[in-house]
């Protein structure tokens, strides 16, 4: 009896220590993600998703890795294609700009932030613009309606963050509205658009492939962030800022595949939101100290106010012509015109 009372506690006491190792490995679980950026090593914000994933592995405690990758480490930048390896499974998610998603979501070009929609108010700060605006996203109802676009392409759009200030970066020394006109340049989405309503030729020419597109007289200029000159040397081959081109802020996107979202424990995709949010708090903290830092490096090009107004006109323009894409962006552009009243 007394053999048969040792064999019975032997067993139980073996079941109890299998289901605790079980629910401890259970809680334990790794999760490894895979996230490349459309843009190549240098990029300001490429380099910054280490802070995304650092952030994810250290509120997980180790039970959330990152794996990141540059354009074009596993596909190519600057374009959908990294949208396409999500939905394919390839990737888990992608760090990109919605003017290269507009092909699939119209609302990318009005998430991206149209053209002089977004610009630092007079008496306020980058740092302190870059807040509104994202309560300005969040709270208007924009971001659910982003997040709708992009969930009909098996996307889910996880967050926002800041590319700063739209650089044009040209080759050229262009002090008159009229050497404006003929310039070759590299622009994307919406921007496009723009560039060619000022009688420019619009070109599509991948981030990692500027550089000596720029160099070689391909383009005369090219549309970007301050990672041009920052990291990606641009300013070696075209030093000359034209700002009234540019100067708004624009922003991108990391999005993760609608599959793979839905796989994630509830704990676990909270802690992937508050990275991204961290996430976005460096991008605005190193976008503002970098354009600071960076400020001599380029030959800044301003054009007189009746040039610079014109072009800001016709900017505009290009508003109603992203309502008209879908009725989705009708709508988000109308938030916006409401918000800018």
């Amino acid at each position: 009896m007394k053999k048969e009372f040792q064999a019975i506690t032997i067993y139980l006491l073996s079941a109890l220590f299998i289901v605790i190792l079980g629910a401890s490995t259970a809680t334990a679980e790794t999760y490894r993600l895979k996230i490349q950026s459309g843009y190549p090593r240098g990029d300001l914000s490429m380099e910054l998703l280490k802070v995304f994933s650092d952030s994810a592995k250290k509120r997980s405690n180790g039970q959330v890795i990152i794996q990141v990758y540059a354009a074009p480490e596993i596909v190519e930048g600057g374009s959908a294609a990294v949208y396409e390896a999500v939905q394919r499974g390839t990737l888990d998610m992608a760090h990109q700009a919605g003017i290269f998603a507009s092909g699939f979501a119209p609302i990318g070009d009005v998430e991206f932030g149209l053209p002089f929609a977004f610009e630092v108010k007079k008496g306020s700060t980058f740092i302190d613009s870059m807040g509104e605006i994202r309560d300005f996203y969040y709270k208007s109802g924009l971001v659910d309606l982003i997040r709708k676009e992009y969930a009909k392409n098996d996307l889910y759009w996880l967050d926002m963050h800041s590319y700063g200030y739209l650089y044009i970066y040209s080759r050229k020394n262009v002090t008159e509205c009229s050497q404006i006109k003929n310039l070759k340049i590299a622009s994307w989405g919406l921007q496009q658009l723009f560039h060619k309503k000022i009688a420019q030729t619009a070109v599509d020419i991948s981030p990692e492939e500027m550089y000596m597109a720029l160099k070689l007289g391909t383009v005369d200029a090219a549309l970007y962030d301050v990672s041009g000159v920052s990291g990606l040397h641009w300013d070696e081959v075209a030093p000359y800022w034209l700002e009234n081109l540019g100067g708004d802020m624009i922003f991108g996107h990391i999005v993760v595949g609608q599959k793979q979202w839905n796989k994630l424990p509830k704990d676990i995709q909270e802690i992937i939101n508050a990275a991204a949010k961290d996430y976005w708090d460096a991008t605005v903290v190193e976008y503002d100290k970098t354009m600071r830092e960076t400020s001599q490096k380029l030959k800044r090009v301003t054009l007189d106010e009746a040039c610079a107004n014109s072009i800001k006109e016709t900017g505009k323009t290009t508003w109603t012509d992203a309502a008209k894409a879908d009725a989705a962006s009708a709508k988000a552009v109308e938030i916006i015109r409401s918000w800018k009243r």
